[in-house]
């Protein structure tokens, strides 16, 4: 019997599995590939109701974190998830937030405590693939960093992985979401919403491009579940036409790899498939 091939991703919050990696588990899931998504945090540093921010009136921590896990279970229903699991740490907040210093935050955590947590489910889903963020968090925000830290130091711990990868926002992603964005007029903008998209420069460091566009409409329908805080972006606002445009591939670094599959890479799998 063939072993059945399993796609473990890991995430700091409820919705950032969508734009980076939403269509390769869409992908993975219409192979019927087991994926396998670990959320870190509760998210509930989020926007509240009127995308009130943390520690202003009427944002309660609490009520934010149960939205989103419910956010969370529906975009992953979208995209086919086969298992969430979440690790159970409070979301941090933006770096200097007030809630950094949350005991239970995330940024706080002990990170050899973390990533034991993270390898537990390594071992017993034994995933194929392990997929986080690059070394920076992809962003900076102290929650992706310490998942990026986790996910490396519980891939040490296990040796389970055949292969480990990185998520990476090419400059041509982030050119084609420009574009898009300055064809829309977005009513009653939230806060946020108009922040402008980082300008990767790390492009030469791309191994693996995934071809994404078979998955669009789970992809949008996946960032729609998120409205509690994506509702007034131009995420929402972008066109069926536009998504198409902007979600054609999804971008990769091959980290580590016990496979010695080539390199390029249109396969996150090369190396592992029968």
């Amino acid at each position: 019997m063939t072993k059945q091939l399993t796609l473990m991703i890991v995430h700091a919050h409820p919705d950032d599995e969508v734009i980076p990696t939403g269509g390769l588990l869409a992908r993975c899931a219409d192979e019927g590939i087991r994926t396998v998504l670990v959320t870190c945090t509760d998210g509930s540093q989020g926007f509240g109701p009127d995308f009130v921010n943390s520690g202003e009136p009427g944002h309660d921590p609490s009520d934010v974190a149960a939205v989103r896990k419910i956010e969370l279970e529906r975009s992953c229903a979208a995209l086919g998830v086969t298992h969430i699991e979440l690790l159970g740490y409070r979301d941090s907040g933006m770096e200097g937030w007030e809630a950094n210093k949350h005991p239970d935050a995330f940024c706080r955590a002990d990170l050899e405590d973390a990533a034991q947590r993270l390898a537990t489910l390594i071992e017993h889903y034994r995933p194929d693939v392990l997929i986080t963020y690059g070394n920076n968090g992809g962003s900076g925000h102290p929650d992706h960093v310490n998942a990026h830290l986790i996910t490396l130091l519980a891939d040490d711990l296990t040796q389970i992985a055949s292969k480990l990868y990185f998520v990476i926002r090419s400059s041509e992603f982030a050119e084609r979401v420009l574009i898009e964005r300055e064809k829309i007029t977005i009513p009653n903008q939230k806060p946020e919403s108009g922040r402008s998209i980082p300008r990767p420069q790390f492009d030469h460091l791309v191994t693996t491009r995934i071809d994404t566009r078979s998955t669009i409409s789970r992809k949008k329908e996946a960032l729609h579940a998120h409205l509690s805080q994506l509702n007034g972006s131009h995420w929402v606002y972008l066109s069926d036409d536009a998504l198409e445009r902007v979600f054609v591939e999804e971008t990769y670094i091959r980290a580590r790899d016990k496979t010695g599959a080539s390199l390029p890479e249109s396969d996150i799998f090369a190396g592992l498939r029968p």
